[in-house]
């Protein structure tokens, strides 16, 4: 039965047909197909579907990590460990498995048993070993082989997603930019970009601010699904990690991807910015952020 022009639901539904189409989300615009322009195996598109920003590329997009003057790095071949095996490394006999141990399974995620708490350092397989280029132990040298997407939060700016699920401890990107020292972090100024490396001997920091990749748009959370990790491919010096970012958990299709910046980061931010994250466990929001630097400091007594 049809309603009545007088009808109170005729006159509801030209009431809400008046106000338009709802506000908040606006349909979704590709502002951006590929900001890797070709130079990943996934084109990664910038979808902003929240206001009418667009997306400026200001930086230049590589896949591996640039060095400057300054940086000296241990590439000598013969201080680096090495392996003989002419299969893909599965054996217990494996040199840089019996060393320092393989940390990927067969579907080439962390080991069931990997100390998320405690990471230990991964070296892959290197150029200097005779095993197979598909054996287990190489993953983050073989790059980015997820679909990830950049989009437009509410309140943090850009932010990274993925196209699709993400089982625990799978690899999915890398933090790359340029090598730099700590005198010149400190010449630079803005740190926006900045990845300490927590060298123990010296200190360098990578700079994502005019060369980088799409983990210079990750954000922070309290209740992260991602970790960095320190993996060595190319070079065994201690000084010198990469940088990767690996699964906590299973992560669902069009999830945001967020690692925890940590407590040294917001020691410095925290008089200018604090955290929005909206976790349950938000550590660094306003009604939080005291609390958590008094049990710091309790706990650095």
């Amino acid at each position: 039965m049809c309603c009545g022009d007088n009808s109170l639901s005729w006159k509801l539904l030209n009431h809400y047909k008046s106000m338009g189409p709802l506000k908040g989300k606006l349909e979704q615009r590709v502002v951006f197909r590929d900001i890797s322009r070709g130079s990943e195996v996934y084109p990664i598109e910038v979808i902003n579907e929240v206001d009418e920003e667009e997306f400026i590329m200001e930086f230049r997009y590589i896949t591996k990590s640039c060095f400057r003057s300054g940086v000296d790095i241990n590439t000598l071949v013969d201080t680096m460990q090495l392996c003989y095996c002419r299969d893909k490394c599965i054996s217990r006999y494996c040199t840089c498995v019996m060393s320092s141990k393989c940390w990927y399974d067969l579907n080439g995620c962390l080991v069931s048993d990997f100390d998320f708490h405690g990471p230990p350092a991964i070296f892959e397989c290197n150029k200097t070993c005779h095993c197979s280029k598909t054996c287990i132990n190489r993953v983050v040298q073989r790059g980015l082989r997820i679909p990830l997407q950049l989009f437009r939060t509410l309140s943090r700016g850009w932010g990274v997603r993925t196209l699709r699920k993400i089982p625990k401890g799978s690899f999915v990107c890398e933090y790359v930019g340029e090598l730099i020292t700590g005198h010149e972090a400190i010449q630079r100024g803005d740190d926006t970009y900045f990845f300490d490396l927590e060298s123990q001997t010296a200190d360098y920091c990578l700079d994502g601010r005019f060369y980088g990749n799409i983990a210079r748009f990750l954000n922070h959370s309290c209740e992260p699904n991602l970790i960095a990790l320190k993996v060595f491919v190319e070079h065994q010096d201690l000084n010198f990690p990469r940088i990767a970012f690996f699964t906590l958990k299973e992560v669902q299709a069009y999830e945001e991807l967020c690692f925890d910046y940590g407590i040294d980061f917001w020691i410095i931010k925290s008089q200018t910015v604090l955290c929005t994250c909206n976790s349950k466990q938000c550590r660094y929001s306003k009604d939080s952020i005291d609390a958590t630097f008094e049990t710091y400091l309790t706990e650095m007594e």
